[in-house]
């Protein structure tokens, strides 16, 4: 049984003004909610335990330490078979991130043929989205698109940014102390987190090359870095993008569209908050709450932020699981970079975030940071790493338009698969009810095929799927 995915009907002879009035009344209590929920001020928090900790195939947790961020995890991953490791990283400007590995399934397959049981297995990197952690990439269950790569012989690594709840750790700063912490945008994320855990990765397992999957604002993250990190990008294999966002001309999400004319971030800023959405176990509960007896209220609030998939094709146990682990938290900064580019509508580009050129009084600016008095952009021609995309037709923050604009700044035979599902919105590639036979198998063999090759042998062939937008210059296009 899977919940509608749009507002719900009227009723009798007046049905279009009813639904219309409720879905208002509705729409202006939710985006109330939001901001109640999401600006709220910081709460402190316990501090991050720092000693890794590992959790055994079929267990329901696993021994825990000062801190039970541990749990969260293991309860979505080891009751199906696998085993779960926690690692940290420490990234170069000092953020500590807690990263999560999913070494082997049950059998301990290799994707190679005839391969002995301990041979090593290719990496798989999975980056989340916007408010999102390591969690949301198991949500699905056995399904899951984490675990079809570990079945598929992947060693997978999930990440989580700086500042989620995972994350909230530096070597020198402390979150919930010292504003300093919170001074970044997921362009720091790109120039950082990603490449110190893609060297982390290569020294646990010796592999330096990886396939990289990200998740909208994670695929955002893997386009800037595969453009101005050449080390980096010498390690990717192949980026799968789901949703990605990089030009935000027709972005329709009004909560996101809403939040950016209003200037909320900037009012934010002005009264010194620095952190958005802390994850809290009250504000949780309550979201689930209201999701078991009323899911057609959180079906409208995702949907009025993410699109709606016409069909309906989010579970409700799925949806509760979803409400479970979410917000996780960012910063204020990033929301701030996030409405730059709205009011912006995707004007110049991918671009870095927008000090201002006010620079009187030590005030950070544009060109203290950058040495211009405008940010400069992110050369999405530059990437020469094989992409391939997976977009929804429906979708309200990444939709047909500016995913359009994206494949058009890429250089010709970079994008070697496009799979645009015609029904699919923003949230239907991870916790979609048909996305694991939909989604994942396709992805799974594309990463499986750049593994096997490592290198970039199959740039210039791409491939599309179900329509949209078209796959690259010069490339053929033909079914998968």
């Amino acid at each position: 049984m899977t919940v509608a995915s749009g507002p719900p009907p009227g009723s009798g002879s007046q049905r279009p003004s009813l639904a219309k009035a409720l879905y208002a009344v509705l729409s202006y209590a939710l985006l109330v909610h939001i901001l109640l929920g999401l600006l709220r001020p910081p709460q402190r928090q316990a501090p991050m335990a720092l000693r890794p900790r590992s959790g055994a195939p079929g267990a329901l947790t696993a021994e825990g330490g000062a801190d039970d961020l541990f749990a969260p995890m293991a309860e979505l991953v080891l009751p199906h078979g696998y085993p779960l490791e926690e690692h940290f990283v420490t990234t170069a400007d000092g953020f500590v991130l807690r990263v999560f590995r999913i070494a082997h399934g049950a059998a301990n397959r290799s994707i190679a043929a005839g391969a002995a049981p301990r041979a090593p297995r290719p990496v798989a990197l999975l980056q989340h989205a916007l408010m999102d952690s390591s969690a949301g990439w198991v949500l699905l269950g056995r399904r899951a698109l984490a675990f079809q790569l570990v079945d598929a012989g992947f060693d997978v690594w999930l990440t989580n940014s700086r500042g989620n709840r995972y994350s909230r750790n530096h070597t020198r700063l402390d979150p919930d102390a010292d504003p300093a912490f919170w001074e970044w945008t997921w362009a720091d994320k790109a120039d950082f987190d990603l490449p110190a855990v893609a060297e982390h990765v290569e020294a646990v397992t010796g592999q330096r090359r990886l396939v990289l999957m990200g998740y909208s604002q994670g695929s955002m993250m893997g386009l800037a870095a595969l453009s101005s990190q050449p080390d980096f990008a010498t390690r990717v294999s192949l980026a799968v993008l789901f949703v990605p966002v990089a030009y935000t001309r027709h972005i329709s999400s009004w909560p996101f569209v809403a939040l950016a004319r209003a200037g909320l971030d900037r009012a934010a800023i002005a009264i010194g908050w620095r952190e958005w959405g802390t994850y809290s176990p009250g504000y949780v509960a309550r979201a689930q709450r209201v999701c078991g007896w009323l899911p057609v209220l959180c079906e409208l609030y995702l949907t009025s932020v993410c699109g709606a998939n016409p069909n309906g094709n989010l579970a409700p146990e799925t949806l509760l699981r979803l409400m479970g682990h979410l917000p996780v938290g960012t910063s204020v900064r990033n929301m701030a970079h996030w409405s730059q580019a709205i009011r912006r509508r995707g004007e110049g580009g991918l671009l870095r975030y927008d000090h201002g050129t006010d620079c009187s009084g030590g005030r950070d600016c544009n060109r203290r940071a950058y040495g211009a008095d405008r940010p400069p952009a992110f050369n999405l021609t530059a990437i020469t790493t094989p992409l391939a995309l997976f977009t929804g037709d429906r979708d309200a923050l990444s939709p047909p338009a500016d995913v359009a604009l994206l494949t058009a700044s890429l250089a010709p035979g970079v994008l070697v698969a496009h799979h645009a599902h015609p029904d699919y919105a923003h949230l239907d590639f991870l916790v979609g009810a048909d996305a694991p036979q939909a989604a994942y198998p396709a992805a799974v063999r594309l990463a499986a095929r750049a593994a096997a090759s490592g290198s970039a042998a199959q740039r210039g062939a791409c491939q599309r799927v179900s329509g949209g937008s078209k796959c690259g210059s010069g490339a053929a296009a033909a079914a998968a």
